[in-house]
């Protein structure tokens, strides 16, 4: 009896290979274990129960994960932006800082700043590329995560969905077998265990497929978190680094800007006179005047000094502009995420598994007691195959 058995379950594993079933399903028909096929059963879908429940626990924390990346993802653009920003601002700072220098009594506090800012504005300049080319990136990578966020929530109702029909067919399952084994002895107890071990014998291999596609899936899932985890440590990093440092820096120069170009629109100032006209800048620069006007020289000295002393009591060049750190964070960010397309393939194939498990627990239609005209499970779907038109699946 059990090696007829087995050759029918050779012949269904022989009929699905040109169906869409998965090839570890096909194989466990062959090797379906012949020993307390109803137990195994049980066991097979348990663990299914186990498997999918823990998966959703995995799932659920991953799409916050993902919700959360998505809103970080204006970092990038947030960096590139402060460092345009700022770049200009210290061009902007060294180009005062050069016109100023006509001013002796400040000129070795502005050559000394100007040399910091030559130090600093060329990282800057480099670090504001990468974050525009990074920023370039982010948009493919928030319309991905959108989608897998939607196709998470799809996947929870799913597995809860697998979780519920899985769950009724264990007990259904157990309740029917709890029944026949209390049977009397005899033919009628032996032909209802004798279909309860074919529907299990038969249903096994595909639930063990089942099993095999939620750890895989639960791989994937733990690999996508990993990722995401980085990125979102990373672009957090984004904050806590760059940016606050940025409005650092910007804290210690900004105030000088308005002075600067306060002594810059002093050293235009123009004097006009009837016979010759001069500028601030004309007399710091020294001023030579015609005879008989060359003792006016000194007077307009003082007239000049005498104007820009206020805005020179207001400047205070004498800083230390400090580096920007975590620019090389601009160079690891990866917006790639190579486990996302391993996610959505185990995915598609717990999907599939789950499809083929759910039809064979829906033919379940062993009765306590048994019809004496009940067909045994494999016979009945191994007629159902040959009805089928095969296939070709190719990978």
């Amino acid at each position: 009896m059990l090696a007829t058995q087995q050759e029918t379950l050779d012949q269904i594993g022989t009929r699905l290979l040109g169906l869409a079933i998965p090839e570890d399903a096909q194989k466990g028909f062959a090797a379906a274990s012949l020993a307390g096929p109803a137990d195994d059963l049980d066991r097979n879908l348990g663990e299914v129960i186990q498997r999918a429940q823990s998966l959703k626990a995995n799932v659920q924390p991953l799409k916050g994960r993902i919700d959360r990346v998505i809103a970080l993802l204006d970092r990038p653009k947030q960096v590139a932006s402060s460092l345009r920003t700022l770049s200009g601002e210290l061009g902007t700072l060294a180009t005062l800082l050069q016109v100023a220098q006509v001013v002796r009594v400040i000129r070795p506090a502005a050559d000394m700043l100007r040399r910091q800012i030559d130090i600093l504005k060329r990282p800057v300049d480099f670090a504001e590329g990468k974050a525009a080319a990074l920023e370039r990136g982010v948009a493919p990578l928030r319309d991905r995560l959108r989608q897998l966020s939607q196709a998470m929530e799809d996947f929870l109702r799913r597995l809860d969905q697998v979780i519920a029909k899985t769950t009724d067919a264990r007990n259904k399952i157990s309740s029917v077998k709890r029944c026949i084994a209390a049977l009397p002895a005899g033919p009628v107890r032996d032909r209802g265990l004798q279909l309860l071990d074919d529907f299990a014998r038969t249903t096994n291999p595909i639930l063990e497929a089942v099993v095999q596609s939620l750890g895989i899936a639960e791989s994937a899932t733990s690999a996508v978190n990993r990722e995401l985890s980085i990125l979102d440590d990373q672009l957090e990093q984004l904050k806590r680094t760059i940016l606050d440092s940025i409005d650092s820096v910007r804290s210690i120069f900004g105030p000088l800007l308005g002075p600067l170009d306060s002594l810059r629109s002093a050293l235009d100032y123009r004097i006009n006179l009837e016979i010759f006209s001069f500028s601030l800048r004309d007399i710091l620069n020294g001023l030579s005047l015609p005879w008989p006007f060359s003792y006016l020289e000194e007077k307009f000295w003082d007239l000049a000094n005498s104007i820009l002393q206020p805005i020179l009591r207001t400047l205070h060049l004498d800083i230390t502009l400090p580096s920007i750190p975590g620019l090389d964070l601009l160079d690891r960010i990866r917006l790639d995420l190579p486990a996302i397309p391993q996610l959505e393939q185990a995915r598609a194939r717990v999907q599939g598994a789950a499809d083929n498990a759910s039809q064979f627990l829906d033919r379940f239609d062993v009765t306590c007691p048994p019809k004496s005209t009940a067909v045994p499970f494999s016979e009945s779907l191994l007629a159902a195959l040959d009805q089928v038109q095969p296939t070709l699946v190719t990978n």
